[in-house]
């Protein structure tokens, strides 16, 4: 389905100005409102500390040096020492509002504030790292208990053995599916994306995992499908038998998105995506704050929730 033709329904434009009127959203919405005023005055005053450091050292140069450096240090100091506890404005958007606007779009659905997958399960959809992140978690509750979640996967490079500041390099930034499929298959199976070296024009396959124990690399008729993919499975019977053309021609279909894994575990079925951006913008300015309306995170959640289902739709509708 085409963005373009997502609307609300009359229905749920009549429960979103309901719920504006509430005391749970007021509430919120004020204590956001509070939030991002608190920090733009924090910002502000560090500017105003910065420029008077600066000003202590250019008129009273040399001894101005001395006193900006102290000047700043009994800032900071002051400042951790006044420091109230770490804002709570995404805690607020996403538990306070977002997650009551997508129970009107769909009222099994909650927003968690981290993911519940098992870390031995989805490594195994990702590229091989050292540090994983789980992030805010979209639950269905439905049939199949779809749930997604933002990941993030990075590990660390040190440009000597005493570098005590190493460089973080990131592994993977997207989304995590996880679903319950109707039937179990045996075994397990992953199919992982590949492209071409640069130079070589060899088939790679990034940080993903080779084949594991147990695993054996297998080819399909679909000859697209070998050329942007590679297939391990424990068991080749039941992988073909889930590997059905209609299956294959799924995974044709994300060849685009350039990063599109899958993991199979008996009748658990996750799927990475590769995605710049996570599952919902929180308005951390006043001038998003501003720009922002119920109806526009609305009609956002609402095409979320189109591109999730349409992701993953083929194993609703498919008798596996």
């Amino acid at each position: 389905m085409e963005k373009d033709c997502i609307r609300l329904t009359s229905e749920e434009k009549e429960r979103l100005i309901e719920f504006k009127k509430s005391d749970k959203f007021l509430k919120a919405y004020k204590q956001i409102k509070e939030e991002i005023g608190l920090e733009e005055r924090k910002k502000l005053y560090f500017r105003l500390k910065v420029l008077f450091c600066l000003f202590l050292l250019v008129k009273f140069f040399p001894l101005g040096i001395y006193l900006s450096f102290f000047a700043f240090i009994i800032f900071m100091t002051y400042a951790v020492l006044k420091e109230e506890k770490k804002s709570s404005l995404v805690d607020t958007y996403a538990l306070g509002i977002l997650n009551s606007i997508l129970q009107i779009l769909d009222p099994n659905a909650e927003i968690c504030v981290k993911g519940d997958f098992v870390l031995n399960e989805y490594i195994k959809v990702v590229p091989d790292s050292y540090y994983y992140a789980l992030g805010w978690m979209f639950k269905y509750n439905d049939d199949r208990c779809l749930k997604v979640c933002d990941l993030r996967a990075w590990h660390e490079v040190k440009n000597s053995e005493h570098d005590t500041n190493p460089r973080e390099v990131t592994d993977f930034r997207g989304l995590l599916y996880g679903l319950i499929l109707p039937h179990s298959y045996a075994g397990q199976l992953r199919v992982v994306p590949t492209k071409k070296s640069k130079f070589l024009k060899k088939e790679i396959q990034g940080r993903y995992l080779e084949a594991l124990e147990g695993e054996r690399k297998i080819d399909v008729e679909d000859v697209l499908h070998n050329e942007n993919y590679n297939i391990y499975c424990t068991d080749e019977v039941s992988a073909r038998k889930f590997l059905n053309p209609s299956v294959l021609a799924w995974f044709d279909q994300q060849i685009s998105k350039q990063g599109l894994s899958l993991y199979l575990k008996e009748n658990k079925l996750f799927i990475s995506v590769y995605q710049d951006h996570y599952l919902f913008q929180v308005p951390y300015t006043q001038k998003m704050l501003d720009a922002w309306s119920i109806e526009k995170a609305a009609l956002s959640l609402k095409e979320l929730n189109q591109e999730i289902r349409d992701t993953v739709g083929i194993f609703y509708q498919l008798s596996m």
